[in-house]
């Protein structure tokens, strides 16, 4: 008679069929992207190595997937608080991740249904046993004061209206992920001639024109990091003017590789 090992450990976490699966989050990165634009669902990261799971939900699981592909985003919502997936991903890296759909649902109810998930598979990585957390930063930070009773200063409530704009709400924004059309910009020129123009009046400092004088002999390319589209414009006057900053601007973000307004990434050319 044969006697074989049973491994108990197979029978304390719940069997469940995602809708799909993504082996290897960091070789897979466009496929994860591409292949759930506008989709509402449950997610399930992975790690490879321990075992240890995170799940989440979101109304446009594509746009939350940007966010964990934006080491920028990432160290952001860690400056302001703790977020165990978030650091494991730092830590092990994307390969050592996979990236399961646990299921598409209509976007009323994936706060309902990723606390089901939660309460079933009980993932270590969720700081919050509680659904909506929204990556145990933006949410942390105001129940925070709420529990305290201590009142934010101007200073973190702008910041976290700024975050909520371009990191973890930006496809509620009207402009996330779009370039203005070219009747549109003809207009918004024609709002500031003459005295309605902020530069009215004024002059640039020496510092300015030299920095806007930079920009004209060279090519600007603008990455949407939502979309993948890339357009390149023959100056960076072009690039400001399209994109409805500053010269200045233009040269700032190219220099310093930060992404402007949260989704275009600039570099010269």
């Amino acid at each position: 008679m044969k006697f074989f090992k049973r491994n108990y450990s197979d029978f304390s976490i719940p069997k469940i069929e995602p809708v799909k699966t993504y082996e290897n989050a960091d070789t897979q990165k466009l496929q994860i992207l591409n292949e759930n634009k506008n989709k509402s669902g449950i997610y399930q990261w992975k790690n490879i190595e321990t075992g240890k799971t995170y799940v989440g939900s979101a109304t446009n699981l594509s746009n939350r997937f940007y966010i964990y592909y934006s080491l920028l985003s990432i160290k952001k919502i860690l400056n302001k608080s703790k977020s165990r997936i978030l650091s494991a991903i730092l830590k092990y890296g994307y390969s050592q991740f996979s990236l399961e759909i646990l299921e598409y649902c209509d976007s009323k109810n994936a706060t309902k249904r990723e606390q089901y998930y939660i309460n079933l598979l009980k993932p270590e990585y969720n700081i919050l046993q509680q659904a909506g957390s929204r990556l145990g930063s933006i949410h942390t930070i105001e129940a925070g004061a709420k529990m305290t009773g201590r009142k934010l200063s101007e200073e973190t409530r702008t910041q976290m209206s700024k975050t909520k704009l371009g990191l973890q709400a930006g496809e509620k924004h009207p402009m996330f992920g779009k370039l203005h059309s070219k009747d549109t910009l003809a207009k918004m020129s024609k709002s500031k001639i003459g005295e309605k123009n902020p530069m009215f009046n004024k002059k640039h400092s020496d510092e300015i024109k030299q920095k806007i004088r930079k920009t004209k002999n060279i090519s600007i390319e603008v990455l949407n990091i939502k979309t993948g589209e890339i357009k390149i414009y023959s100056s960076g006057k072009e690039a400001s003017t399209s994109l409805c900053c500053s010269p200045s601007t233009i040269v700032k973000y190219t220099k310093n590789g930060k992404v402007f307004n949260g989704i275009y990434k600039l570099r010269k050319i």
